[in-house]
């Protein structure tokens, strides 16, 4: 992209004219057609600000504070998944002001530890969809295993089947982080060939599936502690986080309701919200939504929530941050919140003709 493209069409890291336009409050006025009623936020894992992760899925603590106090600044109000659906469903109301949920996707132990302190200090909500193969040690995290070996290791070696024994160096930043990027690739497939690998790296570096997500989930203590709090909504991920999709309606019918039964069973909590797992989905999983009796169901497609979207609960667009930890900087969350809540890159979609609103016809 070049910088005029950039500028154009919006970048964290350089001026846009989204700055301008913000500053000149003709964003403000056009918020209401481009941002809609709110904006939902999804996030997996938290880390200090300190800390390094390679794996895609970290926001750090600094950056929750930032994102929180810039929406919160801007006249955003910080809203559960509950109060979404009230709002949507009673329809706008004169003086309502736009809202915010922040959402976290598995059951990352982090989530209590170090999200939940935040949203104490500002005493704001949020939801936490958990999967219960995290809490039951059922599922591979192997997203986790191979950031955790790269960063100790100063080189790595694998068999990759089709490829043969791979070696890579570990020794500097870029190089990790080079290695993380290509066994990402492999590992994603979910394929023989990625079952292969993974189980070639755990059995060359000692570890295993059950002890890599004892290291990074909760258990059903620590979910349970988490479910008690008034702050926090337990929402439902299924059982092992599949691709929903590729399962047969009877699979992921048992999924999709039996990771909800078990949470409100063990957590003692009610479970009216649901996250497709990958945000893969059809026009099947809308139904099976509907069918089972979540009030919302969320996706991964990035956009905002508008009152169009009443009709379509069960498909809501959320807007997806993860940060580059070589280049940490706090501030650049604050940017992409307001950004994402004012609609900017969705004023661009519609000068282009893409369509403004995400609603179930996407998946037909």
């Amino acid at each position: 992209m070049t910088r005029i493209q950039s500028y154009f069409k919006g970048n964290l890291k350089q001026p846009s004219i989204f700055d301008w336009l913000t500053r000149l409050g003709v964003m403000r006025i056009l918020r209401p057609w481009c941002g809609g009623a709110g904006v939902i936020f999804v996030l997996h894992r938290v880390c200090r600000n300190e800390d390094t992760p390679l794996a895609p899925m970290f926001a750090t603590t600094g950056t929750l504070e930032n994102m929180l106090a810039a929406l919160r600044g801007a006249g955003w109000d910080i809203v559960s998944l509950d109060e979404l659906r009230q709002r949507l469903t009673g329809g706008p109301k004169p003086g309502q002001r736009p809202f915010a949920v922040f959402t976290f996707d598995d059951g990352y132990l982090d989530n209590l530890t170090l999200a939940l302190p935040v949203f104490r200090k500002f005493q704001a909500p949020l939801t936490v969809y958990v999967c219960t193969g995290f809490l039951d040690r059922t599922v591979d995290p192997w997203w986790a295993s191979i950031d955790r070996l790269i960063h100790e290791n100063d080189a790595i070696s694998v068999t990759i089947p089709g490829f043969g024994e791979q070696r890579f160096s570990c020794h500097t930043w870029a190089e990790k982080a080079a290695t993380y990027t290509e066994l990402w690739s492999v590992l994603l497939g979910a394929d023989e060939r990625a079952t292969a690998t993974i189980a070639d790296l755990y059995r060359r570096y000692a570890t295993d599936a059950a002890s890599e997500m004892a290291r990074i989930a909760m258990t059903w203590e620590q979910a349970a502690e988490l479910a008690k709090d008034p702050l926090v909504t337990v929402g439902a991920h299924t059982c092992s986080h599949p691709s929903l999709p590729r399962l047969s309606i009877d699979q992921a019918r048992h999924e999709m309701r039996e990771g909800r039964d078990q949470l409100e069973a063990r957590l003692g909590v009610p479970v009216r919200h649901f996250a497709y797992p990958f945000g893969h989905l059809g026009q099947r999983e809308i139904a099976l939504a509907e069918e089972i009796g979540f009030e919302t169901a969320t996706t991964t497609l990035s956009g905002n929530v508008f009152q169009e979207n009443v009709a379509d609960l069960r498909c809501l667009a959320r807007r997806n941050f993860y940060e580059d930890p070589a280049r940490f900087s706090p501030q650049l969350g604050a940017r992409f919140a307001l950004q994402s809540a004012m609609g900017c890159d969705l004023l661009v979609n519609a000068i282009r003709g893409r369509p403004r609103v995400v609603s179930r016809r996407l998946w037909s």
